[in-house]
Formats: structure tokens, C-alpha cells, sequence
């Protein structure tokens, strides 16, 4: 019988990827996560690991098993423009008048990211906004636990 896995665990998971360098995956039967780097998946797929420090090069075995096994999945990361809307949604959702002004001016153009975390520090809102983010993500996670027939529990 597959282990059950935590929404929770996978929602974790996401929330520290973004659009960065770093991959998650999921075992389907046991429920484990393991994480690397997109240059430990590099040399994981070109077998280039013996110029690395052994910690790495063990994490670098690891991931050379996790992708030649269909036990694993790599969980879903976010684009900045995935980002950017759910950033804003939450600026059309959770906010009104001026405040909605200024936060949806401030998530225009280059450097939006910044100006929208300077922003919603300014307005006190952050703790509404990590709520709203992670419910977001949690819909996100359900959505690609289900689509790929992994049960779970909330």
C-alpha cells in the first residue's frame, strides 16, 4: 500500500523552489522528498561527480537513482510570471482603493518582486499575504497530487 502524503509536506516543498535553481521529488510509494540543485541534477545526468566534495557527490548518487526511477516525480515550480499573477490576485482579492492602487503599480515592470515585498511590509500585510500565497499553493499541490494519482491527506 502507497504511504499517504501530507499536503502539508508538498506545499512546503513548493513554497521554497519559486523559479529559482533548486528541483523536488516525490516518491509515489513512500512519500519522501529529496531536493538538489540544478547543477547536482547536471552532473547526476552527465555522471560528472568526481570533482565534487563527497557530500555532494553522495547527493549527486541520490539523484542520479531518483531520475532513472519512475517511483519519483519532480514536484511543479513556479514561473515568475505564475508568480506574478498570483501576486496579482492577491492585490485585486485583498485589497481596495489607494493600497490596491499602489501595490498593483508596484508590481509593474522590472524589479516587481521587491517592490511588491517593500509594499506589503509598508501596509502591515505580509502575514495576509503568506496566508493567501499558501492557500494558493495548496491548490496548486492538491491539483498535481490528484493529476498524478498520489493520495493524500490535508
Amino acid at each position: 500500500m502507497a504511504a499517504i502524503i501530507t499536503l502539508q509536506s508538498v506545499v512546503d516543498e513548493m513554497e521554497l523552489l519559486g523559479a529559482g535553481e533548486a528541483h523536488a521529488f516525490l516518491n509515489r510509494h513512500t512519500g519522501e522528498l529529496y531536493g538538489g540543485m540544478d547543477e547536482q541534477i547536471d552532473k547526476a545526468i552527465g555522471n560528472d561527480d568526481e570533482k565534487s566534495p563527497e557530500w555532494e557527490r553522495e547527493a549527486i548518487r541520490r539523484l542520479r537513482e531518483i531520475l532513472g526511477s519512475p517511483d519519483w516525480l519532480e514536484l511543479p515550480r513556479r514561473g515568475s510570471h505564475e508568480d506574478h499573477r498570483v501576486m496579482e490576485q492577491f492585490c485585486l482579492t485583498h485589497c481596495s482603493g489607494r493600497r490596491q492602487q499602489d501595490l498593483l503599480a508596484a508590481i509593474s515592470g522590472r524589479g516587481a518582486f521587491g517592490r511588491f515585498r517593500a509594499a506589503i511590509h509598508q501596509f502591515g500585510i505580509e502575514d495576509a499575504w503568506h496566508g493567501f500565497h499558501l492557500k494558493w499553493l495548496a491548490k496548486e499541490a492538491a491539483m498535481w497530487l490528484e493529476a498524478n494519482g498520489i493520495p493524500y491527506k490535508s
